[in-house]
């Protein structure tokens, strides 16, 4: 490998790769979509003046509605002004330009909308000051300070409350780069890389780090306004990948991957240039093994619509890729070689192995760290390595320090030794998968046995088990030479290594980690129907959609998907990804796994086989089991998630409650929202909400309420603003009817008091014992701390908002809110008491019932003993010493 890489380094055509750059990189400064559409045709020429045989441009929609492999296209976009003027604010000379998309196309950020012709006069207000409730219809609000890329939630609150746009001063590389403008791909309300038809409109600029500073410093000091222009639209449009491919002798392919439409010069203008001299270069020397092909086109979405074009699984006619993406192009970093992913195997990663060995002794050559394990193995353009897909795809990636996304990424800033460099690399890997030598076999069984043994020191979990993973992976791959050299000549290797592995495995332990969830996994033997990762939910209708662990490719998610293989249950997916990845993944991330794994079949992307969970009769029979009766009227607490798997949802429980109270009965939940700006001091609730009764998904109470309203034409929901109930059965209508929308939320004609009168029931089906509402009527009826007067926002008609006082609210932290039965001050005082509170286990959850009226009068006693008891038992709890302050005042 290392005379590859001296040979490649020796032909490489520098000139070519930095002319071939200069023009793509100019085309793509353009960012919009007919840039798009002249780069791809530019790339394009330059593959047919080099001579790249077969070359060709495929245009797929950008309609922000098609989906390739749940990758949904974005939406098209064109623009040629945008532009932020400040018109007042401290310190800020009338007419200063914070953002110009003619003087540099970052400053408006992709996919934003236009404005009237005529532009439009705006308030500018930061995001704290839209969390305090100022009125931020029609403004233009600045994004929280270093909050990265990731603040999809902070779009969506921002759009419900009426903002006309955005201004983000972020930039990774602020202390590095005051004057840099960060690129920003697109804001979007999900975790789509792109704007896409179900996205609301607004206009987004970007600033520089320094004048953010100078307009947050206004901001601080008083009004600041603003006028913007901009023609900018969206719309629909088409989208190209080129492609190119060099025959081999056999017509099994390897995939070079490059993507376009990134406006920086090492991302990645320069990759596409490098894939092109890779292409030339190797052609220069006669007709390969293999066939080779060229892909350029958008980064993850791109690559994925081309390859949904090419069937479904792709194994059998691709042998694996190479993603060039963030290539070596500066002589300050090095490379770190990732593998491809356990899940498709692949001979290269031998290869990939043997070029990091070979390269230590070659002066001036870039420092290649071979990585065999590591976290999201899947990410970016590694994707297609996914068993439903099975292109292993390797990343040799730079590290060091860097730009990232950012208008210092000039043309300048890739170095044209290092780009040649790095491109002697690429093709010394590429040649040798694509052109594969026999001898290479005698340096195979050094680097397999040299990982088996290097492998112990990582053992997560069982050590044996562990060991066996990195075994049966390494075995894997040697299978994977078995298509280009003999059989009996793998087998060799292969029996060498097994006897090596056999004299380790013995001295190893065998702890196999348990857990409630793990072992619940154990009974779930999942299968994907579906090609290609979960991403973009085009399945799932947008207002349902949700949130997948690491937008998938960024967690455990990815690896435990491409692993299922119909054959493993869950637990054992679990543990091999631990061991694949040498970590322990966490208590809750296994929960929010399970929960996305039970989502995801719901919809379609995943079978689950036998498994169907817990049934209505199951329930039925739990809820007797707990005491409850027909007639009963009930106070609902509910978390869902614990019980695991519920066969039908939501609508099972419900119906379950239906029946066991029967006609006569009734049960209530809460319907929490959270319209605050003030309560028990500003607002500091990222979640807060003007008040609106239609839009359920301001519900935070869980699943349950939200359901019996939408589904339920007899369900009934309270007015109260902040603390609605909803509820079902004969008296549902009477015990909610008189609570008002600016009542005390506990007070007299709340429907607690109601079911008090009827001598009612909490359950809490699920949940913990700290969600006991009804503990905050008895500060009501006591008068006790933490009873005081809040200020929330209702949302009217015409789309403003209107501030009302609500008494007698609840604010500030309690002791109750978290812990046990066994742990909670005042529940172990009340069960000395008497009180009765009785639990039911069901699935991997629990149900625990009280008596109301026997809550209320022990409780009452209590309290009237003890004003302090449902406070955080530290005096010198802030909250509880502005609880009793506010009292004493």
């Amino acid at each position: 490998m290392k005379n590859l890489y001296l040979k490649y380094l020796s032909q490489v055509d520098a000139e070519k790769l930095n002319r071939d750059t200069k023009a793509l990189f100019d085309l793509e400064m353009g960012v919009t979509f007919s840039a798009y559409h002249a780069a791809a045709q530019k790339a394009y020429e330059i593959l047919k003046e080099t001579g790249i045989p077969n070359a060709e441009i495929i245009t797929f929609p950008a309609d922000g509605k098609t989906a390739y492999q749940d990758k949904i296209t974005p939406m098209g976009w064109e623009a040629t002004t945008g532009k932020l003027t400040i018109l007042s604010g401290f310190g800020i000379e009338r007419g200063f330009v914070a953002a110009d998309f003619q003087k540099h196309p970052f400053h408006l950020i992709k996919g934003s909308s236009g404005t009237r012709p005529e532009g439009e006069t705006v308030r500018i207000i930061t995001d704290q000051q839209m969390l305090y409730g100022e009125n931020p219809q029609d403004a233009l609000v600045m994004v929280p300070p270093n909050s990265g890329t990731s603040f999809n939630p902070f779009i969506t609150r921002a759009l419900d409350l009426g903002v006309r746009g955005f201004i983000t001063d972020y930039a990774m590389n602020a202390k590095d780069a005051p004057d840099g403008i960060q690129w920003c791909n697109a804001f979007t309300e999900r975790n789509n890389w792109h704007v896409t038809a179900d996205d609301r409109p607004f206009i987004a600029f970007c600033i520089t780090p320094q004048t953010g500073e100078k307009l947050r410093y206004a901001l601080a000091r008083g009004p600041v306004t603003a006028r913007i222009e901009s023609d900018a639209k969206r719309m629909e449009s088409t989208v190209d990948v080129v492609t190119a491919m060099v025959p081999g002798k056999r017509k099994e392919e390897f995939w070079i991957f490059a993507h376009l439409y990134e406006p920086l010069s090492n991302d990645n203008s320069s990759v596409v240039a490098a894939a092109i001299e890779t292409a030339r270069l190797l052609m220069a020397e006669g007709q390969q093994e293999f066939s080779l092909r060229l892909i350029f086109g958008l980064e993850y979405y791109g690559f994925a619509a081309y390859a949904a074009t090419r069937g479904k699984y792709l194994g059998d006619e691709v042998i694996g890729g190479c993603d060039y993406d963030a290539m070596y192009l500066r002589k300050e970093w090095s490379i770190r070689f990732r593998c491809a992913a356990p899940a498709s195997p692949f001979y290269g990663n031998y290869l990939g192995k043997i070029l990091a060995d070979d390269l230590r002794d070659v002066p001036g050559a870039p420092v290649v760290n071979f990585q065999n394990a590591f976290e999201n193995m899947y990410d970016d353009d590694s994707f297609l390595t996914d068993s439903t897909v099975g292109i292993p795809t390797v990343w040799p990636i730079r590290t060091g320090k860097n730009f990232w996304h950012n208008s210092k990424q000039t043309f300048d800033y890739v170095q044209k030794e290092a780009h040649a460099k790095g491109t002697a690399l690429n093709t010394a890997f590429v040649s040798g998968v694509i052109n594969p030598q026999q001898e290479i076999l005698k340096r195979v069984l050094p680097a397999a046995l040299e990982q088996l043994a290097a492998e112990i020191p990582y053992a997560v979990g069982s050590a044996q088990e562990h060991l066996t993973c990195r075994y049966e992976t390494l075995a894997q791959d040697l299978d994977d030479f078995k298509q280009v050299f003999p059989a009996e000549e793998i087998e060799k290797i292969k029996t060498v290594l097994k006897n090596t592995y056999d004299l380790l495995l013995p001295s190893l332990k065998n702890d196999i980690p348990h857990s409630t969830w793990r072992d619940y996994m154990e009974q779930i033997v999942p299968v994907r129907l579906e090609t290609g990762f979960p991403f973009d939910l085009a399945k799932v209708p947008a207002e349902e959609r949700f949130t997948l662990l690491g937008s998938t490719l960024y967690s455990p998610l990815a690896a435990v998907l491409s692993d299922m293989d119909g054959k493993r249950n869950l637990a054992e997916i679990i543990r091999r990804v631990e061991h694949e990845t040498r970590k322990i993944i966490s208590e809750p991330d296994i929960r929010k796994i399970l929960s996305n794994i039970f989502q995801l079949s719901r919809w379609g992307y995943i079978s689950l086989q036998n498994f169907k969970g817990l049934s209505k009769a199951d329930i039925l029979k739990a809820l007797q089991d707990a005491g409850i009766r027909k007639g009963d009227h009930i106070l609902l607490h509910s978390k869902l998630s614990v019980f695991g798997l519920i066969d039908g949802g939501a609508k099972t429980v419900i119906e379950a409650f239906r029946e066991t109270v029967g006609e006569e009965g009734c049960f209530l939940l809460p319907a929490f929202n959270s319209p605050f700006i003030y309560i028990g001091g500003l607002n500091c609730n990222p979640g807060a909400r003007p008040f609106d009764p239609a839009d359920l998904k301001q519900i935070w109470t869980g699943n349950l309420p939200k359901t019996l309203l939408k589904e339920y034409p007899d369900a009934v929901r309270s007015a109260h603003i902040s603390h609605s109930w909803c509820g079902i059965g004969k008296n549902a209508a009477e015990a909610c009817k008189d609570h008002l929308r600016t009542d005390p939320p506990m007070g007299t004609r709340s429907p607690l008091e109601y079911i008090l009168k009827k001598n009612g029931k909490i359950v809490h089906f699920g949940n913990e014992i700290g969600s006991t509402t009804f503990l905050h009527l008895l500060e009501d009826r006591l008068d006790l701390p933490g009873v005081e007067d809040t200020f929330c926002k209702i949302r009217k008609p015409n789309g403003y908002s209107e501030c009302v006082v609500v008494p007698r609210n609840l604010p500030g932290d309690r002791d109750f809110y978290r812990g046990t039965k066994d742990t909670i001050r005042f529940f172990k005082a009340a069960q000395e008491k008497g009180l009765q509170i009785r639990e039911t286990t069901l699935g991997n959850g629990v149900i625990t019932v009280m008596d109301v009226r026997e809550l209320y009068d022990i409780g009452y006693q209590l309290l009237s003993e003890d004003p302090y008891l449902l406070l955080m038992a530290d005096k010198d709890n802030l909250s509880t010493k502005a609880l009793i302050k506010a009292k004493e005042v």
